[in-house]
């Protein structure tokens, strides 16, 4: 999740149009259902991979964007991780 969201920034920073960024995240959607379904993930498989890189898309001021979104979303998702291990 963390490298979706850095990739979508990394892209919208670099100045990507719109249709370039749906066709990376149409790329990366792809990417994600392959994984979850060859894979032994349950619910909800791709569905929060991709909801994470569609929120990076847009404008990105600066790099320092970019970085803060990948760190805010690497928190998030450590504390997600603990929360359902130790539940």
């Amino acid at each position: 999740m963390t490298f979706a969201v850095l990739a979508m920034s990394a892209a919208a920073w670099l100045g990507a149009p719109y249709p370039v960024q749906h066709g990376l995240l149409a790329l990366a959607c792809g990417f994600f259902f392959f994984v979850a379904i060859t894979g032994p993930y349950g619910p909800p498989g791709a569905l929060i991979f991709a909801f994470a890189a569609s929120a990076a898309m847009g404008h990105v001021a600066s790099w320092q964007d970019v970085l803060k979104r990948m760190v805010a979303t690497g928190l998030a998702a450590g504390l997600s991780w603990m929360i359902c291990t130790g539940t």
